[in-house]
């Protein structure tokens, strides 16, 4: 009887102490988190509307990455991101094209990024609306308008 006892508290504390001894790496980004459609970008400056409700520029953001992407012919590697939110601001930065075979490469040249609404390697946008089913972001230059997905 004593054995068994010692075998049921030897399971219990190796049990405890496997699910202790990892720290699960989970980041709750709120509505932040998800499937958005770019629906539209407007340039600030001049006022003008670039309507791409029919395109298929997507964000995607899960845990401490983003990924856009141009979804038209299905799935196919797109641009990852780390980002923070810190506030009312949304940052970017660190660019990689995402390519899982061969290992992600740096983004080497902007224009890979602006059908996506970002104009730098480093963007900064101030978040206008975030909510379950519509994100509004404002960087210098552009106004993005994303429905949820």
């Amino acid at each position: 009887m004593k054995v068994k006892h010692l075998f049921i508290y030897i399971i219990l504390a190796v049990g405890v102490t496997m699910t202790t001894a990892c720290e699960m790496d989970s980041n709750d980004n709120g509505a932040l988190d998800g499937f958005w459609h770019l629906e539209r970008i407007d340039t600030l400056a001049t006022g003008g509307v670039n309507n791409t409700a029919d395109d298929y520029l997507f964000w995607c953001v899960q845990s401490r990455l983003v990924e856009v992407g141009d979804r038209r012919d299905g799935y196919k590697p797109g641009i990852l991101f780390s980002f923070r939110h810190e506030g009312s601001v949304l940052s970017f930065y660190n660019p990689l094209h995402s390519d899982r075979a061969n290992g992600d490469r740096p983004v080497e040249d902007v224009d890979d990024l602006r059908p996506y609404g970002i104009n730098e390697m480093e963007e900064h946008f101030d978040v206008e609306t975030l909510n379950g089913s519509k994100m509004v972001l404002r960087s210098k230059v552009l106004r993005l308008v994303f429905k949820k997905f």
